[in-house]
């Protein structure tokens, strides 16, 4: 092979992996480890609800951040990985201490530790443990919201919710 059809065969290659359609992250906190972790519904989906439950009366950014946040105080703390049996595991008072220490996470740390660990346990027992049952069966909109305002029994109106659903949906 001559070294211009190297070339052609390099630049062929190049190209077609350029133009592979790639699934982008959705940046949601411009930090990579946290978008990647809100991004992987598929290991995390319960990160990603958590994350639109924490969008509370705070700068969305520093809230989708929560979910990446508590993933790392809990292994500092020995508690594990950011599975969702290990999640259920943590008591209320736990959910509230990973939420205030250090900084906290939330305006309201305590509050939005209830609605955190709320969150988790109704995961555990309506959905099996497993978040994406919530839009797996392709349900339209309105019903999502409902299935996550039922997370917490508390309605709240959020701009950004309407979009992340249209997008979680059609993934």
């Amino acid at each position: 092979m001559n070294e211009r059809a190297v070339r052609d065969r390099l630049v062929e290659h190049g190209r077609k992996l350029f133009d592979d359609e790639k699934e982008k992250l959705i940046e949601f906190t411009g930090d990579s480890a946290a978008d990647a972790l809100l991004n992987d519904l598929g290991t995390y989906p319960h990160a990603f609800v958590l994350a639109c439950l924490m969008d509370r009366q705070m700068k969305y950014g520093r809230a989708w951040l929560i979910p990446y946040r508590i993933s790392q105080r809990m292994k500092e703390h020995g508690f594990g990985e950011f599975s969702i049996g290990n999640l259920c595991k943590l008591s209320p008072e736990q959910v509230k201490k990973l939420m205030s220490e250090r900084g906290a996470l939330h305006r309201f740390p305590d509050k939005m530790g209830g609605v955190f660990h709320s969150a988790l346990q109704r995961i555990a027992k309506v959905y099996e443990g497993d978040a994406s049952r919530i839009w797996a069966d392709e349900h339209p909109v309105p019903t999502l919201f409902t299935a996550f305002f039922n997370l917490t029994a508390q309605v709240r109106k959020s701009q950004q919710w309407p979009s992340t659903f249209w997008h979680v949906s059609s993934r």
